[in-house]
């Protein structure tokens, strides 16, 4: 797996024209714009990546790769040029004796664009993969798939070709062939060496996806969101189906499961009776989560990692007890100095009996590998049912509410005897802040200590906002050494479509490298794949199928390069423990921190990874051998940073 050209040839070549090939192979951590050029060089042609790269060269017409078990390699087949028809097959790779790696685990993907609004930089990139069986197996230059943009300037046509490798895949070299038909004719060899390393299936930087409803409604299913009512077969199923694209991708769906400002039910399970008499019945609640609760709709059987409870200010004593869900018995506005004094017996009377139901009946289903989460994410909106800000808050009476709630969540949940998980968790954007050039600083009535006082002995699961997390994560060891049950979160926003790849890849570069458990994305919406109107890039991770008359949720490219970063995490853990010292000097190398002047937040030191595609490439194999004890990068020099795109030294997670 070498370079075909020199890598300083490589360099001097990216500002020249693409070279007259008709069908090039380039890594999967680039990102193209319709008319050819490259977003990981700032906008000028692919140059040389046309001739060779880490994974091709077209003298010898092949694409080589390596994968360690569980892993899925991937590449990108570039179509440059007018042309009809094109389709593209890829053959079992076939290995000594009958070991192999069968078709089915191979797949190929149209690579199609979206069209963003200017706060996202603006303009056409490439972003939504669709499995290419689903367009009839072919592709016009330009696209003309019914639903599917074809931007005016479009010059070339993208494919992702994916291939797993299984678990216990006999090491050594695989060969394959990739055959382009129709508009394009050609034949490229593709070797594959499996190497005797094993990735873990749960992924040790986990990826939240959070998302305040459920994503079926994008796909044009009703989407129940009462309590009271059932939910229809077919919206289950393709909910299911949403859980497990994420799930492919090392990611993790978790549904909302109250209107986060105001707090009535969407999915949560039925009640009766009031206070201590309060029962709950599962029924609706166990048809549509069982099967997710369980592991039973995942390939590996595996459950997700977090799932939110319904629990809050209004529930389960509040907006619980009638079909309209009008319920509403508490209004803490009255008296926000003092929340006690609003509260009836009956409150604590029923968050108790439903918590108790809540403990025995995920002990009885064997729900114990998953941690259910109690979190309270109002605001204090006019329009919300809280006078306090609990979502980021900033002040001695959001804390005090918080601290509260947290005690009676652990009193009466996380401290149970019977394998059950709960985790009380907290969205602390303005978390210890102390540059004073900083906005939330300057907050009326902000007082930093009470937070730290308050809060620290309380909390499971900190979800901290990105920029407070740079300044901070000086204190993640220290939060994290509390208990078995803590973590450490970072949210942002799900990255941003013209960002480069390697702003998405580095990204989980810079989670491990400061200590994080895990990264949620804060709002996951999934905007239609037509790209007819301009998207918010920032916001969605996945995107709509329906107008491609595709009933699911397709993956987006940056859910691709996640994953792959999310594989380097993996191997950065393994090599760590060969030898600590060398991938220390790696991600120094990898990972810079810089403060920006002309910032709001002067004091912080924002993670810049390295831009330049190349180097992931030959980073990923110095890793792998250092846990194989060989010299894989032989003859590869990493070349450092390129004369890629402007850096935003605001947190490169954009949006925030």
């Amino acid at each position: 797996m070498r370079s075909r050209i020199p890598l300083t040839l490589f360099a001097a070549l990216l500002s020249t024209a693409v070279l007259a090939a008709d069908l090039y192979c380039v890594p999967d951590t680039y990102k193209f714009r319709p008319d050819g050029s490259v977003i990981e060089f700032s906008g000028k042609p692919a140059g040389a990546l046309a001739d060779g790269n880490t994974v091709w060269s077209k003298a010898q017409k092949s694409v080589t790769l390596a994968s360690a078990r569980n892993e899925t390699a991937a590449f990108q087949v570039v179509v440059a040029g007018e042309a009809k028809g094109v389709r593209l097959g890829v053959s079992a790779l076939k290995g000594e004796g009958e070991s192999a790696i069968p078709a089915a685990g191979v797949s190929v993907s149209l690579i199609a664009f979206t069209n963003t609004v200017a706060a996202d930089g603006g303009g056409i990139f490439a972003d939504i993969c669709v499995p290419l069986e689903k367009l009839g197996g072919a592709f016009d230059v330009p696209y003309s798939a019914k639903g599917l943009l074809a931007p005016p300037e479009q010059k070339v046509g993208l494919a992702l070709v994916e291939i797993y490798v299984p678990p216990g895949t006999k090491p050594g070299k695989y060969e394959g062939e990739l055959s382009a038909s129709g508009g394009v004719e050609a034949k490229i060899k593709i070797a594959l060496t499996v190497w005797p390393i094993d990735l873990p299936a749960r992924p040790s930087i986990i990826f939240d996806v959070n998302n305040y409803s459920s994503p079926v409604a994008s796909l044009g299913v009703a989407d129940t969101q009462n309590p009271y009512k059932a939910t229809a077969k077919e919206t289950i199923e393709a909910e299911h189906n949403c859980y497990r694209l994420f799930n492919r991708h090392r990611m993790y769906l978790n549904i909302m499961p109250y209107h986060s400002q105001r707090g009535y039910p969407r999915y949560a399970p039925m009640l009766s009776g009031n206070g201590a008499e309060t029962q709950v019945d599962w029924k609706h609640f166990d048809e549509r989560f069982g099967p997710v609760l369980s592991g039973e709709i995942f390939d590996d059987k595996e459950p997700p990692p977090h799932f939110y409870l319904p629990f809050n200010l209004h529930w389960p004593y509040g907006y619980s007890h009638d079909e309209s869900l009008a319920d509403k018995r508490l209004n803490f506005r009255k008296n926000p100095k003092d929340y006690k004094a609003t509260l009836v017996p009956a409150y604590e009377e029923t968050f108790k009996a439903v918590s108790k139901q809540c403990v025995d009946h995920f002990a009885e289903k064997g729900w114990t590998k998953t941690g259910f989460q109690v979190f309270l994410n109002h605001s204090d909106q006019e329009n919300a049912n809280s006078p306090w800000r609990l979502d980021e808050p900033y002040n001695k009476y959001g804390f005090a509410v918080l601290q509260w709630y947290a005690k009676l969540t652990n009193q009466h949940m996380r401290d149970n005897d019977k394998g059950v998980k709960v985790n009380y968790r907290i969205d602390i954007g303005h978390w210890n802040c102390r540059d004073p050039k900083c906005q939330c600083y300057k907050a009326k009535n902000w007082e930093p200590d009470d937070g730290e006082g308050m809060l620290e002995p309380h909390i499971d699961a900190w979800y901290i906002g990105a920029v407070h997390a740079y300044a901070n994560k000086h204190r993640f060891a220290a939060l994290k050494a509390k208990g078995p049950a803590h973590e450490v979160f970072i949210y942002g926003g799900g990255d941003r479509v013209s960002g480069p790849a390697t702003g998405t890849r580095g990204s989980m570069w810079t989670f491990y490298d400061i200590g994080l458990d895990g990264f949620c994305a804060w709002k996951v919406g999934a905007e239609p794949a037509s790209g007819a109107a301009p998207v918010n890039g920032g916001d969605n991770m996945a995107y709509s199928g329906a107008p491609l008359g595709i009933p699911e949720l397709l993956p987006s490219l940056r859910m691709k390069i996640f994953r792959r970063g999310s594989y380097d995490v993996e191997y950065l853990k393994l090599a760590a423990a060969k030898d600590a010292e060398k991938v220390k000097a790696l991600l120094k190398e990898m990972i810079e921190y810089k403060t920006s002047p002309g910032n709001k937040y002067t004091v912080v030191e924002f993670p810049s990874p390295n831009n330049n595609p190349a180097d992931y490439e030959i980073a990923r194999l110095e890793l792998a051998g250092i846990i194989l004890g060989m010299d894989l990068a032989k003859g590869l020099k990493r070349q450092g940073r390129i004369d890629g795109p402007p850096e935003a030294f605001v947190d490169q997670i954009q949006g925030y």
